[in-house]
């Protein structure tokens, strides 16, 4: 390696933080290049990647540093060594000049990448934390399919012609098959009268021998659990018999004599009362009338009495303790008691001792039905905020009554009617929700009854059958010989499907009724019952509409949710075949369940003929 000229080698550092004086290297070279390791490079190019340019060639013959600066440059083997060996030829150039570009450029290109993913990841999140801020958070009660019991009225699993706690647990596997989340149990505690009749109880911690034993009840529950089925409790403590331990030791109280708590847990005089609901029978013993309605068997409870406050919660422990999930408690507008505050204090006390027993993921619920919070709206609404804070379930009948104009028809406005005042009880974001029944079953044919509980199972809230109602059938309907203590059912030996009073429909009813329920389970459209979060207290924006209510004999509704299927439900409660044409709704939809059995697939809505009381359920994918 060598070059023309002298010049004087610059010190390491001058080279290294100063660029030469152009002006001065213009005057010692002439030189258009200069060769380095072999290499000629232009004055002011590049020397490959490493940010070193050539900026002259000392043009000095004289200068006897010219030896040395070839000589320095013949020792030298790289780049960056022309510069650490301080050649004045090379210039280190600016800071910049000296970075790693190509990791740069792999670092700027990773960046962009991370970018766009946090980017995607930010909508991403956005999308679901707007999907579940429009979901209503669901608990186990809401939502879910209630089976009610009458346990007399079930199966007879020990052949006394009764049915029994046994038989009820033999069954659980036809709950499990039908989708049912919840099981209400009515009629098992010690009674005086016959089992069908309303009981007058002797006690509310037992179990009537007749339908069992307390191990009996005990593995019943054991079992229900296991198949992920809670367990309610139907009660109704208005009265109880005379034979109840309560009213024994009521009664042999002495007026003069210390209270015990139970001096008046009933109600008693000296005189008949003529101003209270109900009649008056004279006790021997106390000497003193008490007062009772229908017969004197029954005594009415007195709900004034502090006494008889502080021994409920006893009650409701004791079968808490014995993995009961709830109670349903009836016939509260006949409780004996004088003023309505009183009562809604007795509610409020008995939602915190529930909740002294509950934690997150098990709730104790509190279910009431709608005609006692009728009574409270109308005679003191100041109290109705309080009492629905205390209960999870408001039941509400659907009724479909004979039209006033033709009463060979049914009333579909009615219907509608019973659907919004049913909506209305559980419209508050955060309060309990509305639990649909059918009522007025004894007035309805057995397809009447099936298209009724189709419908109450699409309907928002949690829905209700009661035993027998699957199959169009209720217990009071099978025929029992006079003074007969058999009420049991009839059951198909070695099948999961019921065989009850000669139901040829029955196979069929259950199957759509597991095909419904299985669709509500899955579906947020029929499990939530709005589509809006909102906060608690605010009005819930229900996801069901009132689409077409035709000539009153044929109604449709939709149900829907945000970014899921909407479903649509047709209903046709006259006495002759209806042709419709619904396409502006809907063209085409997947049929999910039909009681006429004549749709399956998916349907044109351009054209639909229903026959009575057929039941046509369709969704459409979105």
């Amino acid at each position: 390696m060598s070059m023309q000229g002298g010049g004087r080698l610059p010190s390491t550092a001058s080279a290294r933080t100063a660029d030469l004086d152009t002006s001065r290297l213009s005057q010692l070279s002439n030189a258009s290049s200069i060769n380095l390791g072999g290499l000629d490079y232009p004055i002011g190019a590049r020397i490959g990647s490493s940010g070193l340019f050539v900026i002259g060639d000392p043009h000095t013959k004289d200068n006897e540093s010219v030896r040395t600066t070839d000589s320095r440059l013949s020792q030298l083997s790289s780049h960056s060594t022309l510069v650490d060996g301080g050649c004045p030829v090379i210039n280190k150039g600016y800071d910049f000049e000296y970075w790693s570009w190509p990791s740069i450029r792999y670092a700027c290109l990773v960046l962009a990448f991370a970018i766009c993913v946090a980017l995607l990841g930010a909508t991403i999140g956005l999308s679901v934390q707007r999907s579940f801020e429009c979901q209503v958070v669901v608990n186990w009660w809401q939502g879910s399919v209630l089976y009610q019991v009458s346990v007399p009225t079930f199966q007879d699993f020990q052949k006394n012609d009764i049915g029994d706690l046994q038989g009820i647990n033999d069954k659980v596997t036809y709950f499990s098959y039908l989708g049912i989340g919840m099981v209400s149990l009515h009629g098992f505690m010690p009674t005086v009268n016959k089992m069908w009749q309303e009981p007058e109880l002797k006690s509310f911690e037992a179990i009537d021998d007749r339908v069992g034993t307390m191990i009996d009840f005990d593995t019943l529950v054991r079992s229900l659990h296991e198949n992920h089925i809670k367990v309610l409790l139907d009660l109704s403590p208005v009265f109880t018999s005379t034979e109840h331990t309560w009213f024994q030791k009521s009664r042999q109280q002495s007026r003069s004599g210390l209270d015990t708590g139970y001096t008046n847990l009933y109600i008693w005089r000296a005189q008949q009362d003529k101003s209270l609901n109900g009649s008056w029978e004279f006790d021997q013993v106390r000497n003193e009338y008490y007062l009772h309605r229908g017969n004197t068997e029954r005594p009415l409870l007195n709900w004034d009495d502090r006494g008889l406050q502080n021994l409920w919660p006893g009650v409701l422990e004791f079968w808490l303790k014995r993995g009961v999930d709830g109670f349903i408690v009836r016939d509260i507008d006949d409780f004996y008691v004088t003023n309505r505050k009183t009562m809604t204090n007795i509610l409020s006390d008995w939602r915190s001792f529930l909740d002294s027993h509950s934690d997150k993921y098990n709730r104790k619920i509190l279910m009431l039905e709608s005609s006692y919070l009728a009574l409270i709206k109308r005679d003191r609404p100041d109290l109705y905020d309080t009492v629905t804070a205390a209960i999870d379930l408001i039941e509400h009948p659907l009724t479909l009554s004979k039209d006033k104009i033709d009463p060979t028809m049914w009333s579909t406005t009615q219907l509608r009617a019973d659907i919004d005042a049913g909506l209305a009880w559980g419209d508050i974001v955060g309060g309990p929700w509305t639990c649909w029944t059918v009522a007025s079953l004894s007035s309805l044919g057995s397809s009447t009854v099936t298209a009724m509980e189709m419908l109450s199972l699409m309907l928002p809230g949690t829905s209700s059958i009661i035993a027998g109602q699957e199959v169009g059938k209720y217990y009071s309907e099978i025929e029992k010989p006079l003074d007969s203590d058999m009420t049991a059912m009839l059951w198909r030996t070695g099948s999961v499907f019921p065989y009850i009073a000669g139901s040829d429909l029955g196979d069929l009813n259950v199957k759509l009724l597991a095909s419904i329920i299985q669709e509500r389970r899955s579906a947020p459209a029929l499990q939530h019952d709005s589509t809006e979060g909102g906060k608690s207290g605010d009005k819930k924006d229900f996801n069901y509409k009132y689409l077409e209510e035709v000539e009153d004999d044929t109604i449709l509704i939709r149900r829907w949710f945000e970014r899921q299927d909407d479903y649509y439900i047709g209903v046709n409660f006259g006495k002759k075949p209806v042709k419709r044409n619904w396409s502006r709704f809907t063209v085409m939809a997947q049929v999910v369940a039909d009681s006429g059995e004549v749709y399956s697939g998916n349907i044109n809505f351009q054209q639909l003929v229903l026959k009575p009381n057929q039941v046509l359920i369709a969704k459409v994918t979105n």
